[in-house]
């Protein structure tokens, strides 16, 4: 019986000190007991910390009587009910048989256990049954073991690796494709595959994370500017940073345009009736968004020694203390923002200068030193705050100005509509569809008799369906599934758009409105 659900186990003994857990070959809690009733190494006790003087021993920890160096507990958590002998039956390690089975086993020791021998004793006999249980489509936990299995014995064939990435099983998907080799044969069978938009999170943080390890080529660069300014992409925390990573590693950095300045009174050309700047506020609280609070005995006033225009905001502080001018600014979630501004200090020490976003935690440089007039800036993604804080910061002695503040949202490049297409030329799209090592459309679809089978024959595609559909197909793949396609619940096919410069998109939908 469970009498505390948050521990597995729990003691009032002062002794107990519980170290490291594992579930055994048995299927049993396995757990290691310090039983060391003194468990800290540092601080060294003091009269003033703990009552009385200690002294430092070797290796930085305190000397103390209570402390024991021999002995220690190891403790077995067993089930009340009797235990499944099968769950126990040790594995025969030339038993190809049995250790196959023991990979759906419910412990993971067990089947990690059976993977292991069936590797080490090169039991290539099991393929054949190793197959079946990746390719039977069933979600059990044994198919990445055994796909493993295969990897380890030198025996996974494309056939099985292509419908272990084309499983119903996320979990079988995301491991086909770790397995995946650098060469030209994973790469075929990655891009034949859609896992860079696979629904399920983890398998597509997966596929990026494999992408990282493909050779550069110029479509995969074109892939990689794609995923980064995707918004299903940058809605996650996890799947922005991989991408943010991708773009480093394939020298593949997005290109964004500035949007409008979203600030009030920017270049602080208007004076309100407080005498500070029109839209801003004074905010003495530092780390944190709001009305004064606290006030400083900061100067705040408008100059004419100004960076652009013909007036900048000034601060003066005759002591270090802290005061910001402060604006508010709605947000889109999951946004890239850019955030600019000159600075300048004179007379400056013990502090710094700086523009930060104070709700998103996000500052620009940091002017530390007098200095004349400085670019700060800072490029952020927006998360799911709903508006920005924005301040300009003084924190120290001395004096500062800022101007020309700006905060703009950034425009991914194909948003922003500054690559211009022409109409579709379709032979350039036929070569695309045979050639493309990226797209890979003859990897799911076969025309004339050539390509493959997995996804529907696009022979006389144009004169079945009208061009919104096929553009639809071509954008998002799962729209709408080909009526005869029923290998996965999902398209194996990515988002063309995320593939495919937007004149290659043209060329290829150009090229199927010939097939009639």
């Amino acid at each position: 019986t469970a009498g505390d659900g948050f521990n597995l186990v729990a003691s009032t003994d002062e002794w107990m000190s519980p170290v490291f857990a594992d579930v055994g070959p048995d299927g049993a809690v396995w757990f290691a007991d310090w039983q060391n009733f003194i468990i800290q190494h540092n601080p060294t006790p003091s009269e003033r910390s703990g009552g009385y003087t200690a002294k430092t021993g070797p290796g930085g920890a305190h000397e103390n009587d209570l402390r024991d160096h021999a002995r220690g507990r190891i403790y077995r958590v067993v089930w009340s009910k009797a235990e499944n002998p099968a769950a126990v039956q040790k594995l025969d390690p030339a038993d190809p048989v049995q250790l196959t089975g023991a990979l759906g086993s419910d412990v993971m020791e067990r089947r990690l256990s059976a993977q292991r021998l069936l590797v080490e004793g090169k039991l290539t006999s099991a393929a054949d049954s190793l197959k079946k249980t990746v390719l039977a489509n069933d979600g059990s936990v044994a198919a990445p073991h055994a796909l493993w299995t295969l990897h380890g014995l030198g025996a996974l064939d494309g056939t099985t690796w292509n419908g272990a990435l084309l499983s119903k099983d996320a979990r079988l998907r995301r491991n086909a494709v770790r397995a995946l080799a650098n060469d030209d044969a994973g790469q075929k069978l990655y891009f034949g595959a859609g896992v860079v938009s696979d629904p399920d999170l983890v398998t597509r943080l997966a596929a990026f994370v494999k992408l990282a390890e493909f050779p550069t080529s110029p479509e995969i660069r074109t892939l990689v500017k794609s995923l980064a300014v995707d918004g299903g992409n940058n809605s996650d925390e996890w799947l922005r940073e991989a991408t943010r990573l991708l773009m480093r590693q394939h020298k593949a950095e997005a290109q964004y345009l500035p949007g409008p300045n979203l600030l009030p009174n920017p270049g602080f050309e208007i004076t309100g009736a407080d005498g500070l700047p029109e839209g801003w506020s004074r905010n003495d609280n530092i780390g944190k968004s709001g009305p004064l609070n606290s006030p400083s005995n900061a100067t705040w006033k408008m100059t004419d020694a100004a960076h652009g225009g013909s007036k900048a905001i000034s601060c003066n502080l005759p002591e270090t203390s802290f005061s910001a001018l402060y604006a508010e600014v709605p947000l889109k979630p999951n946004t890239e923002y850019r955030l600019t501004g000159w600075a300048r200090t004179a007379n400056f020490v013990g502090g710094r200068v700086g523009i930060s976003d104070r709700l998103s935690r996000v500052e620009t440089e940091r002017i530390t030193r007098s200095a004349g007039w400085t670019l700060i800036e800072a490029t952020y993604n927006s998360g799911n705050n709903p508006k920005a804080g924005i301040m300009l910061s003084h924190f120290g002695k001395g004096d500062s100005a800022f101007d020309d503040v700006t905060f703009c949202e950034m425009i991914p490049q194909l948003e922003a509509g500054e690559e211009k297409t022409e109409a579709g030329n379709a032979q350039r799209g036929e070569e695309i569809f045979w050639k493309h090592p990226i797209a890979a459309c003859v990897n799911c679809h076969a025309l004339g008799g050539k390509g493959s089978a997995v996804g529907p024959p696009l022979d006389g595609i144009a004169g079945r369906k009208d061009e919104a559909y096929l553009v639809e197909s071509l954008a998002d793949p799962n729209a709408k599934l080909a009526d005869t396609y029923k290998a996965t619940p999902i398209s194996p096919m990515p988002p063309m758009r995320l593939i495919l410069k937007p004149q290659e998109f043209e060329d290829v939908k150009e090229f199927l409105k010939t097939l009639k």
